[in-house]
């Protein structure tokens, strides 16, 4: 029996805008049966019980406390945090606190989970008193079951900043090559999978490329999206956040456009019939 599972993918931009984030979440998922939340930019403040915030360099509020605030918000769903980084708020600003930044899962309880990991696609963690911007980044997967059938795995992926306005690079080339090697797996070949995150990347990066050869739908491309882009984000380039799928019977992709903005990406949400 076939099965339908909708995923919600944003890069949440460090809870930059505040409570309008969170009224969105709760809002959305009161109205659009989410099964998965992936969230990238998301901090976890090691310590601190209450909210917790530090301006960048660019004159935004970055919310360090947003993992714990989204678990108490998400009450029916079961988070999971991945950090890449510490004592950062990107990869160019030192944090004043102890904040771990990285990537974030929520499963809705109907969900069973089988598996959650990660590996890194760029570099290893980094303290404070080691290492230097570009910062490293993870691709954070699970296996996960809906009402008894057969399980699929979810791939949540945060792409390598760098200053070159997202074109190829040989880190982005040697990235390209971990995530592959990691989607690859002998035991995930058959099963169904779904890929969403920022991946830092042009739309036409050779990567995606790879990954239609092996077997993904570039729904960004399948669906002539335009832009995944809030007003917030000062540049030019269309696209931040991406979704791709593998094995799927039907998939669909449908980009939200909330106001107010609630991040300088727009929020995603992958439909699948599994």
């Amino acid at each position: 029996m076939a099965s339908n599972i909708r995923v919600f993918s944003l890069n949440a931009w460090g809870g930059r805008c505040g409570q309008e984030l969170l009224s969105f979440l709760e809002m959305a998922c009161a109205n659009e049966q989410i099964d998965v939340l992936c969230f990238q930019e998301v901090f976890n403040s090691i310590g601190l019980s209450e909210e917790t915030v530090e301006m960048d360099s660019d004159g935004y509020t970055v919310n360090l406390t947003l993992f714990s605030e989204l678990c108490d918000l998400l009450v029916d769903f079961r988070g999971f945090f991945v950090p890449f980084a510490e004592g950062y708020l990107n990869d160019s600003d030192r944090s004043q606190n102890l904040s771990q930044y990285g990537t974030a899962v929520f499963v809705h309880a109907r969900l069973e989970i089988l598996s959650h990991g990660h590996v890194f696609i760029h570099g290893k963690n980094v303290r404070t008193e080691d290492g230097a911007p570009p910062l490293p980044r993870v691709l954070q997967h699970l296996e996960l079951s809906l009402g008894g059938t057969k399980s699929f795995i979810l791939a949540n992926v945060h792409g390598l900043w760098q200053p070159n306005q997202k074109r190829p690079s040989a880190e982005r080339r040697k990235q390209a090559t971990a995530i592959l090697r990691c989607l690859e797996r002998k035991e995930w070949a058959e099963k169904s999978m779904v890929l969403v995150g920022d991946f830092n990347l042009r739309e036409n990066d050779p990567l995606f490329s790879t990954l239609i050869q092996i077997g993904f739908s570039h729904l960004i491309e399948v669906h002539s999206i335009g832009s995944t882009r809030s007003k917030l984000y000062g540049g030019d380039l269309r696209c931040g956040n991406y979704a791709l799928c593998r094995n799927v019977k039907h998939s669909h992709l449908h980009v939200l456009t909330p106001e107010p903005e609630v991040s300088d990406h727009l929020p995603l949400i992958l439909e699948a019939v599994l």
